[in-house]
């Protein structure tokens, strides 16, 4: 697989559709397509953009590993919750092998769908449902 198929398949797994990931790495969405066409390659300074969206740039250039960057995913346990006490104050990537891509997947997922809970909570928002009428 080429880099821009890696690209493509990050931006649509990670932010839904290469607009999206162009966004929010504030790089033309032109230049964007250029890269995932494989027209052109991305710059240092875009690579580095597209790291800070939490993308690792190895499994962009090489494909190895995971296509999310680990160190960006800032996964924390709750010692709070019963799972957490027992294991302490670590992080996940003390406790699961990140480096896992099924897992990997499922628990940047699960990160993502927790924030947008607590967000909700912050603003105190309920999540929709779709069973009222």
């Amino acid at each position: 697989m080429t880099i821009g198929g890696r690209l493509k398949i990050f931006a649509k797994k990670r932010y839904g559709s290469t607009r999206s990931l162009a966004e929010a790495c504030d790089i033309n969405e032109t230049q964007l397509s250029r890269y995932v066409n494989n027209i052109n390659e991305p710059s240092f300074a875009v690579l580095m953009k597209l790291k800070e969206a939490g993308l690792s740039i190895d499994w962009l250039m090489s494909g190895n590993g995971t296509m999310d960057d680990i160190k960006k995913t800032g996964l924390v346990i709750d010692t709070t919750s019963p799972i957490g006490t027992y294991l302490g104050e670590k992080k996940l990537s003390d406790v699961f092998d990140l480096n896992d891509p099924h897992l990997s997947d499922h628990i940047v997922w699960m990160e993502s769908a927790l924030q947008s809970l607590k967000d909700l909570v912050e603003r105190g928002d309920k999540p929709s449902d779709n069973a009222e009428k």
